[in-house]
């Protein structure tokens, strides 16, 4: 039996860390975006073990392995696989309904398949029987859930959509795709508030605001309730923590700057700058995109 523990929310939350800082015990492994894998794989994106996925020592030859035994021409396939399976996702009204749950996996069984055979295959490799998603995509948390074997649990991670917008906005200056990440901010709260409201003891909500202010406290108890080991002797004090890359395989889009950075020593604080009142536009666009959730997740003033 495999367990998954499936980052889910918003983009430009801090979930690269999160996956990289979770994976760090023995015997877990970090997927990272595996939502990302199938596409990043067709053009032979690089690895944070410093190679490319085709040559990458987790997925350089799994990959090819796992299209042939789940019956796909190439990775592209097993994305557009994926792609339909999400909007079938999307269209389902409610994740925990035995009947939808049963047509959702039947209609999508082998893009089930595959990326089934991908965990069969890490677990080959590494010993691995833990494993971190930070897909984000509450869609690809539900397709580890539908998979044979495998233990789910979700971490429902939040962020002020007024950060998040402030976030996109400096990596892509563009009000009308601020405000098209900001409807997708509400329509996963939505989403995970209805499905966790289900299934509360496998989901669990963690703001990245507490993550932020107490790292040690707030991320030593994640780690626990989730079961993927003990991470507190990772810690140097309440906010610094010492990590290892040895074992990490992720790829773009994954956050750009961590992986570029590859910080072994790292200082966890509070990113506050959104805060700032020459922002007032983003906070207005996260408030209409978000309405009302938004609002009620976060009804403080910045």
């Amino acid at each position: 039996m495999a367990k998954v523990v499936a980052i889910s929310g918003s983009g430009r939350s801090g979930s690269t860390l999160l996956g990289i800082i979770l994976s760090q015990p023995e015997g877990v492994f970090n997927l990272g975006q595996m939502r990302d894998l199938w596409s990043a794989w067709s053009v032979d994106a690089p690895c944070s073990c410093g190679r490319t996925l085709k040559t990458c020592s987790i997925y350089g030859d799994l990959v090819p392995r796992v299209l042939d035994a789940a019956g796909f021409a190439d990775a592209m396939a097993v994305h557009k696989a994926q792609s339909s399976f999400r909007k079938a996702a999307e269209r389902s009204a409610d994740w925990s309904d035995p009947t939808a749950r049963r047509s959702l996996a039947e209609a999508h069984s082998r893009f089930l398949s595959a990326l089934q055979l991908l965990l069969q295959g890490i677990t080959e490799r590494t010993g691995a029987t833990l494993f971190v998603d930070s897909s984000k995509s509450p869609e690809i948390a539900l397709a580890f859930d539908l998979m044979r074997d495998v233990d789910l649990y979700v971490i429902n991670l939040l962020r002020d959509p007024r950060a998040v917008a402030c976030s996109w906005f400096r990596k892509k200056p563009d009000h009308f795709a601020v405000l098209r990440n900001m409807r997708t901010w509400a329509a996963r709260q939505t989403r995970l508030s209805d499905w966790g409201a289900a299934q509360p003891g496998r989901f669990l909500s963690l703001r990245y605001e507490e993550y932020a202010a107490r790292p040690r406290e707030t991320l030593v108890a994640v780690a626990d309730v989730t079961g993927l080991g003990r991470i507190d002797s990772l810690f140097e004090d309440e906010a610094r923590i010492m990590l290892s890359w040895q074992s990490q395989h992720l790829f773009p889009p994954a956050n750009e700057t961590v992986l570029a950075e590859r910080k072994h020593d790292v200082v966890i604080r509070p990113a506050e700058t959104w805060k700032a009142p020459e922002n007032r536009w983003l906070h207005r666009i996260a408030r209409v995109g978000t309405w009302p959730i938004g609002h009620r997740l976060y009804p403080d003033p910045a």
